[in-house]
């Protein structure tokens, strides 16, 4: 595969249904922020090589980026993201919050470094979900997508917050 192929350096790019529209559109926008958080989860997962199960399901995370970067690209029409992956999610998330201490206050991103980097991608996460929402008004988009890029802030959040109770770690409580 080419790495540069000239075809962008008017500004302009071609969705996979051969729109071609500036690179400064909404859907590049939305596809930049999925690439980055998709960055996000290959860094945290570089930081977290002795976790082999985090490892793993930050790995099926990113397949999943993948996946949702081709649909949005119009690249895929075949598999869009359905019931089965948010479903996914909501277990997961279902499962640590059975361990983590009920949330009564706003808490503070930071704690380990691992749950830090997660906070920082669950807020690319909740801008990328902003994006779609500011997209679906114009056009229409899988109400499946929208529910898992607002699933897995969710999961990012409660990732983090597992991370932080297994080290130790004691959540910093906003308080007015």
């Amino acid at each position: 595969m080419k790495i540069y192929t000239r075809r962008g350096d008017g500004g302009n790019s071609c969705l996979g249904d051969d729109g071609c529209l500036g690179k400064n559109n909404l859907h590049f926008q939305i596809i930049g922020a999925v690439d980055e958080l998709n960055s996000w989860l290959g860094l945290i997962r570089s930081f977290s090589q002795e976790n082999q199960k985090l490892g793993k399901i930050l790995s099926l995370r990113q397949k999943e980026l993948f996946l949702l970067g081709t649909e949005l690209a119009k690249i895929n029409k075949k598999r869009k993201f359905s019931e089965r992956e948010i479903r996914r999610l909501e277990k997961e998330i279902d499962s640590w919050q059975k361990e983590l201490p009920k949330l009564k206050n706003f808490i503070f991103p930071g704690g380990d470094q691992l749950a830090a980097l997660l906070h920082c991608a669950r807020t690319v996460c909740r801008r990328l979900e902003q994006e779609l929402v500011e997209l679906s008004l114009e056009e229409k988009i899988n109400k499946k997508t929208l529910i898992y890029v607002n699933r897995l802030s969710d999961w990012l959040f409660t990732l983090a917050r597992k991370i932080n109770a297994e080290k130790g770690i004691k959540e910093e409580v906003w308080k007015t």
